[in-house]
Formats: C-alpha cells, sequence, structure tokens
C-alpha cells in the first residue's frame, strides 16, 4: 500500500479510532467481569488509560518515524540530484568555453596559413615573411 495519496491521513485516522474503539469497548467488558470491588476497578481502569495512552504514543511515534525518514530520504535524493545538475551545467558551460576559444584560434589559424599561401603564391621567401614585418608589426602589403 502506498502512501503518497492525499486519503492517507484519513485512513490512519480511521484505523487508529477503530483500533482504540475496540480496545476501549473489550478492557471495559474485562475489567467490569475481572473487579470485585470498586477499588479494583479503579486500578483496571488506571492500567488501561496507562496502557491506552502509551500504545497510542508508540503509535505516533512511529507514524512520524517513518514521515521524517522519508522526508529525509527526498531531501538526501534532491541534494544528490541539485549537485548532479549544478556538475552538468558546469561541464557544458566548460565544453562551450572550449568550443568557443578552439573556434576563435581555428580562424586566426586560418588566416594565417591563408596569408602564408598567398605570399608563397606571390614567391615572397620564407626569410622575408617573418623578419621584416615582426619587428615593425605592420601588416606586409598584398598587393605586388
Amino acid at each position: 500500500m502506498k502512501l503518497h495519496s492525499k486519503h492517507t491521513p484519513f485512513l490512519v485516522a480511521g484505523i487508529y479510532l477503530f483500533v482504540s474503539a475496540v480496545y476501549i469497548v473489550v478492557s471495559t467488558y474485562l475489567a467490569a467481569d475481572i473487579a470485585e470491588a470498586p477499588l479494583t476497578a479503579r486500578n483496571i481502569e488506571l492500567v488501561k488509560g496507562l496502557l491506552f495512552v502509551t500504545c497510542s504514543a508508540a503509535l505516533i511515534y512511529g507514524v512520524c518515524h517513518l514521515a521524517l525518514s522519508r522526508l529525509r530520504e527526498r531531501r538526501r535524493h534532491n541534494q544528490a540530484m541539485r549537485h548532479a545538475m549544478i556538475r552538468a551545467e558546469r561541464r557544458a558551460t566548460t565544453g562551450l568555453l572550449a568550443a568557443s576559444i578552439a573556434h576563435d584560434a581555428r580562424n586566426e589559424l586560418t588566416l594565417l596559413k591563408t596569408d602564408n599561401d598567398i605570399l608563397q603564391r606571390r614567391g615572397v621567401p620564407n626569410s622575408m615573411r617573418h623578419s621584416e614585418n615582426s619587428s615593425t608589426n605592420k601588416p606586409m602589403p598584398l598587393s605586388a
């Protein structure tokens, strides 16, 4: 039986009411049959009341313990899911950043390769391509 229904509190209360009523009725008849004097009847009713309160407290403890255990387990599960989500978002962000950096680096390398190909087609020697322009930081003119 799943305890996730919104009718569960009514079911638990109904079962408790039924069991309590049966206990009170049966124990009252038994106490009346056993008691020989009013003092004995009073003692039996006292023990019966204390037993009822003790059993009720144990039942309430058990239900609360079960509910709190489930609540703790759900909280642990939610925290684990939250941490997993954060880790996944970090990995996704890192992947996007790496892809962006790789894309920009590829663009720069493509530009350098294209310039090198143009200079090779024009017959500019390798030594002139790097030495002249590296000291002045001016682009080499592409027109001949």
